[in-house]
Protein backbone atom coordinates (compact mmCIF):
# COMPACT_ATOMS: atom_id res chain seq x y z
CA UNK A 1 0.00 0.00 0.00
CA UNK A 2 1.53 3.47 -0.67
CA UNK A 3 -0.24 7.00 0.11
CA UNK A 4 1.58 9.26 -1.20
CA UNK A 5 5.41 8.98 -0.80
CA UNK A 6 4.43 6.54 2.15
CA UNK A 7 4.62 2.68 2.23
CA UNK A 8 3.44 0.03 4.73
CA UNK A 9 2.96 -3.92 3.95
CA UNK A 10 -0.16 -5.68 5.02
CA UNK A 11 0.48 -8.69 7.62
CA UNK A 12 -1.19 -12.24 7.37
CA UNK A 13 -4.92 -10.41 7.78
CA UNK A 14 -4.48 -7.66 5.22
CA UNK A 15 -4.08 -5.08 7.73
CA UNK A 16 -1.44 -2.46 6.97
CA UNK A 17 -0.79 0.45 9.46
CA UNK A 18 1.02 3.72 9.13
CA UNK A 19 1.72 6.78 10.83
CA UNK A 20 1.55 9.90 8.65
CA UNK A 21 1.26 13.34 9.25
CA UNK A 22 -2.05 15.45 8.52
CA UNK A 23 -2.66 16.05 4.52
CA UNK A 24 -4.71 14.73 1.31
CA UNK A 25 -2.48 11.34 -0.14
CA UNK A 26 -3.18 9.32 -2.74
CA UNK A 27 -4.17 5.61 -1.88
CA UNK A 28 -2.95 2.74 -4.13
CA UNK A 29 -2.39 -0.47 -3.67
CA UNK A 30 0.67 -1.92 -4.96
CA UNK A 31 0.84 -6.06 -5.26
CA UNK A 32 1.22 -8.14 -8.14
CA UNK A 33 -2.16 -10.62 -9.24
CA UNK A 34 -4.19 -8.04 -7.43
CA UNK A 35 -5.69 -4.19 -8.24
CA UNK A 36 -7.42 -1.90 -6.35
CA UNK A 37 -9.19 1.57 -8.00
CA UNK A 38 -6.78 4.70 -6.70
CA UNK A 39 -8.18 6.88 -3.79
CA UNK A 40 -7.78 10.23 -2.44
CA UNK A 41 -7.93 10.09 1.34
CA UNK A 42 -7.98 13.38 3.62
CA UNK A 43 -6.53 12.48 6.87
CA UNK A 44 -6.61 14.85 9.98
CA UNK A 45 -6.97 12.21 12.58
CA UNK A 46 -6.65 8.75 13.24
CA UNK A 47 -8.31 6.89 10.15
CA UNK A 48 -9.14 3.54 9.07
CA UNK A 49 -9.66 2.95 5.36
CA UNK A 50 -11.35 -0.36 4.04
CA UNK A 51 -9.54 -1.20 0.37
CA UNK A 52 -11.40 -3.87 -2.11
CA UNK A 53 -9.16 -5.76 -4.00
CA UNK A 54 -9.75 -7.82 -7.51
CA UNK A 55 -7.82 -10.70 -8.13
CA UNK A 56 -6.14 -10.65 -11.90
CA UNK A 57 -5.61 -14.11 -12.60
CA UNK A 58 -2.50 -14.50 -15.04
CA UNK A 59 -3.42 -15.42 -18.37
CA UNK A 60 -1.73 -18.32 -18.80
CA UNK A 61 0.43 -19.75 -15.62
CA UNK A 62 3.02 -21.73 -17.55
CA UNK A 63 3.72 -18.67 -20.15
CA UNK A 64 6.93 -17.61 -18.24
CA UNK A 65 7.74 -21.85 -19.13
CA UNK A 66 6.38 -21.73 -22.47
CA UNK A 67 8.78 -18.79 -24.42
CA UNK A 68 10.34 -19.51 -27.12
CA UNK A 69 13.72 -17.91 -27.56
CA UNK A 70 13.84 -18.45 -31.09
CA UNK A 71 11.29 -16.13 -31.67
CA UNK A 72 11.48 -12.76 -31.99
CA UNK A 73 9.50 -10.04 -30.02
Amino acid sequence: MRLGVYFACSDQTGLARVAIPEGTYDLDVLKTGYEAPSRVLDVNADVTVEVEVAIIPPENPDAYWLFDPTKRL
